[in-house]
Parts: C-alpha cells; sequence; structure tokens
C-alpha cells in the first residue's frame, strides 16, 4: 500500500484522477521474460472534511475505501 497525496484537490477530482491511473495500469500489462503480467490496483480515496481534521482520521478512511474497493471485486477506485 501506498499514498498518494493531491494537496488542493477536492474529492470527486481526487477519484477521477486514480480511476485513469488505473484504466492506464490495467491497459498496459508489465512485460516480462516468460510473457506478460496484468496489472489492476484497488483505490481508496478520503479528503479533509475541516481544518482541524487529523492524518490519521483521513489516512483511516481511505483504508476504509481500499477495502471496500478490494470486497466490491477489486480493480475499482471508492471515495468514503
Amino acid at each position: 500500500e501506498f499514498i498518494l497525496l493531491l494537496p488542493e484537490t477536492r474529492r470527486e477530482s481526487a477519484r477521477a484522477v486514480m480511476e485513469r491511473v488505473r484504466q492506464e495500469l490495467k491497459g498496459k500489462p508489465l512485460a516480462l521474460d516468460k510473457g506478460s503480467l496484468g496489472l489492476t490496483i484497488s483505490v481508496g480515496v478520503s479528503g479533509l472534511v475541516g481544518a482541524s481534521d487529523l492524518l490519521d482520521a483521513l489516512l483511516m478512511r481511505a483504508d476504509q475505501a481500499l477495502y471496500r474497493a478490494k470486497e466490491a471485486g477489486r480493480d475499482q477506485v471508492m471515495v468514503d
């Protein structure tokens, strides 16, 4: 797992960015010596609720959205 921070980006715009990343990865298999490997990603998107929102809460919401994407069949983008 990793985090991608998109400053000054609203949730819906962040979802659109990650959807484009998902589509690009899905459309370009990884070439290996013995063939190719298809790639997929599951993504959880969250955003700051307010100025007093804590990083831990932001990460927890993104993680929950990520696991909803995985439970829904993987290779999806979910927003909290």
